[in-house]
């Protein structure tokens, strides 16, 4: 039996699909490039905005496509799509079989294999599971994603990814440290460190874990391995981040920073605009088959 996975959206979300993709194979299955050769078909969609959302409903309309044309028996739409609009997601697009919430996605394997209850599955994101993935089938040798936390505990008004997060939940640093090694082992030459807001790392843990002091443990074991992170944040920088940065060789000066966070009279101006233009969104991206969440939520 085989499967096909789209992902979409951002860095963690590709990290996600490797994780889905290492469970499906650990659980049996054959991954494909093609999706007309498929017996199932994953997409793990992004709806952090406008363009996000409707590229991931054409993407699912057209991968549908492949339950008439070719071997596709089940159509499973996983991650922020599901997440953000809930149950009557399922009304607005009866082509799938089962949708994952952001929480589910240790559920991948009995929702490939029909043995879920329902057609929705949401658990909690803040449940979120942050132990040790399964084996990821990474798509690039070179080069590699590493998640260091999920979710955020902000609540910028312009922003959704709280809600369809939860609340930061950083790994452990062992665990990160383990699996940077397995990455310098096999081969790969540049790892980026991913979360919503990689600087902000390890404060909802207990004890001394910071960000920077796991740059500095993931400087001593990568040898000429290059590290960066992405998606930082100016309030969670701390002087002893950029000494560390400085001080190690195979750490990339490189700050992916939002500017705009700097400036609290754009932000408040940005989160009136934001706040409008996603309840419009909502009731107007996907036409008439597609609601409106209820609850007042954008």
């Amino acid at each position: 039996m085989r499967v096909y996975i789209e992902s979409l959206g951002c860095a963690r979300n590709q990290v996600d699909s490797e994780t889905m993709a290492g469970q499906l194979r650990l659980a049996g299955w054959s991954l494909t490039r093609e999706p007309a050769e498929a017996d199932a078909i994953v997409v793990n969609t992004c709806s952090f905005v406008e363009s996000a959302i409707d590229e991931s409903i054409d993407t699912i309309l057209e991968l549908a496509r492949f339950k008439q044309t070719g071997r596709c028996q089940r159509l499973i739409v996983a991650g922020c799509l599901p997440e953000r609009f809930r149950d009557a997601i399922a009304d607005a697009l009866p082509e799938v079989d089962q949708f994952l919430g952001t929480g589910a996605f240790t559920q991948i394997g009995e929702a490939v294999a029909g043995q879920l209850t329902g057609s929705v599955c949401l658990p909690d994101p803040d449940r979120i599971s942050m132990q040790d993935p399964a084996a990821r089938e990474r798509s690039q040798t070179h080069t590699a994603y590493l998640k260091i936390a999920e979710g955020c505990s902000r609540n910028c008004t312009y922003c959704i990814i709280p809600r369809l997060r939860g609340r930061q939940k950083s790994r452990p640093m062992d665990q990160i440290l383990d699996e940077a090694r397995q990455l310098v082992a096999a081969g790969v030459k540049e790892i980026n460190l991913v979360a919503q807001d990689t600087t902000y790392y390890g404060r909802d843990l207990p004890g001394a874990e910071d960000f920077a002091t796991l740059l500095a443990r993931l400087a001593d074991l990568a040898g000429d391995t290059w590290i960066r992170f992405l998606y930082g944040h100016p309030e969670s920088i701390a002087d002893a981040v950029l000494k560390v940065v400085a001080g190690s060789a195979n750490l990339c000066p490189y700050f992916d920073l939002p500017v705009q966070h700097a400036a609290e009279k754009v932000l408040k101006k940005w989160g009136a605009i934001t706040i409008k233009k996603n309840c419009w969104i909502c009731s107007r991206a996907f036409g008439p088959r597609f609601p409106a969440p209820s609850s007042g939520q954008p």
